[in-house]
């Protein structure tokens, strides 16, 4: 890492999966990098809060509006207080990913359980003459670009994009909702777009992209289209036509609760409550349920709209 990289930090990972699950050779870099996050991070809610208060017609204003007084305030100091811990947490094990040195990457790799299963899986492959397992050590100059509120899970099947989540599905990220659904999905269709052709030899597969504070889009990964590759905002089996781009759109208002599925969305209490979908001509609404028209297209323009979702209400509990 020193002599190759001239000493700047990296992102070590293996082919298939990171050790994102390691443990960082300096555990107080942990705490360091929660504590600073949280910080952050509660500034940027409670600025979030007070535009869309003065504003009145944001989100948190007419959820509010709605409950009553200990609804209010569990709102205010559990279910934010909850979401900003939880991105805290997020900021900080991404931190803990960036290494200086070879003895910071060991034990991160040494320490994952998902590097311990991929390698024990490399094994038993090896023991089959007709299956080939391809693993490497992967290092990457680190970018302190990079951001993990701007990281999408794109799902491509027979060459077409059939949906869009925000990567990281458990938390509300204000940053996100300062853009509209139609800008950031703009964004993420016109780069998968770009990079059509690095994947051309793959009909149908799940790419994670990630927006850079610089404004640049830049691939994370690669996932096969299975449902061993997490769905995100997304359920392998409530969603699978929408997925395989042969369902029809779903408009969904805050407080509507998924009606199939198994996963964890459907099963964790008011996990799907806050999901926001647009209508056929790509604006929020509140007021419709479902509409029945063919999958992603508007009946009057025709224009294509590829479902885009991002969690606007945080997890209960």
């Amino acid at each position: 890492i020193v002599n190759n990289f001239q000493g700047k930090s990296v992102f070590i990972r293996m082919s298939n999966r990171s050790p994102k699950d390691g443990e960082p050779l300096h555990g107080e870099r942990l705490k360091q990098a929660y504590d600073e996050a949280l910080l952050r991070v509660n500034q940027e809610i409670m600025r979030f809060k007070e535009e869309k208060s003065v504003a009145g017609n944001g989100n948190c204003t007419q959820i509010l509006e709605n409950r009553h007084e200990e609804a209010k305030r569990k709102w205010n100091e559990g279910m934010w207080r909850h979401n900003a811990m939880m991105v805290a947490v997020g900021e900080a094990q991404l931190q803990v990913l960036k290494c200086t040195a070879g003895c910071e990457a060991m034990n991160l790799i040494l320490s994952s359980e998902r590097v311990f299963v991929d390698l024990m899986l490399a094994l038993n492959c090896r023991d089959d003459a007709g299956d080939e397992w391809s693993t490497s050590l992967i290092i990457r100059e680190w970018d302190d670009a990079l951001r993990g509120d701007w990281e999408f899970r794109v799902f491509v099947w027979d060459g077409k994009v059939t949906a869009i989540s925000q990567y990281n599905h458990y938390c509300v990220f204000p940053s996100l909702l300062e853009r509209t659904v139609d800008e950031w999905r703009e964004i993420v269709l016109n780069y998968v777009e770009d990079v059509r052709e690095c994947v051309s030899h793959l009909q149908s597969y799940i790419i994670d992209i990630a927006i850079l504070k610089t404004g640049k889009p830049i691939i994370i990964e690669l996932n096969p289209f299975a449902d061993s590759t997490g769905a995100a905002l997304f359920d392998w089996k409530g969603d699978d036509a929408l997925l395989h781009g042969r369902g029809r759109i779903q408009i969904r208002k805050e407080g509507d609760k998924k009606k199939s599925g198994t996963t964890l969305l459907s099963l964790r209490k008011g996990a799907d409550q806050s999901l926001t979908t647009l209508d056929v001509k790509g604006k929020q609404n509140s007021e419709l349920n479902e509409l029945d028209l063919p999958c992603g297209h508007d009946d009057e323009s025709k224009e294509l709209k590829i479902p885009f979702r991002i969690r606007r209400e945080p997890l209960e509990g």
